[in-house]
């Protein structure tokens, strides 16, 4: 493989180890982080004691679920906004419920998603939400 690479072109795995800026070091690390993500009270409670809030782990998950509760709030009234346009000025009560309906399985897929990868350890960052919350964990 060339020294450019940076991917392997046929796994496409990183040729250089990139090393993580937060580690999950143990189970409880592991645990907590995913409890943030089970409502919006874990997540502010974990950013406001002091022996968890230095976890780095923990931290960007805490952050990264308060943002995922903001844009999933954000998402949730634009889909009433949505819903109220379809079904009351279009007439369109099917696709205004169809609408509604996929919108809660993506979200709730979502949230499941999340809650798995911090119990596996795994820092998945989500596109927007994703980048704030490292700024905002360091």
């Amino acid at each position: 493989m060339p020294e450019i690479s940076a991917f392997c072109p046929v796994c496409g795995h990183p040729v250089h180890e990139v090393s993580d800026p937060f580690p999950a070091k143990d189970l409880n690390d592991r645990l907590l982080a995913a409890i943030a993500y089970v409502a919006l009270v874990p997540a502010v409670v974990f950013l406001l004691v002091p022996a968890i809030r230095i976890r780095s782990f923990v931290r960007f998950h805490a952050w990264q679920a308060v943002l995922f509760v903001v844009a999933g709030s954000l998402f949730a009234l634009a889909l009433r906004l949505l819903f109220l346009i379809f079904s009351v000025v279009l007439g369109g009560y099917l696709i205004a419920w169809l609408l509604l309906g996929v919108g809660a399985i993506a979200i709730t897929i979502l949230w499941v998603a999340l809650v798995v990868k911090a119990a596996l350890g795994d820092r998945h960052e989500l596109p927007w939400i994703g980048l704030w919350a490292a700024r905002l964990a360091q």
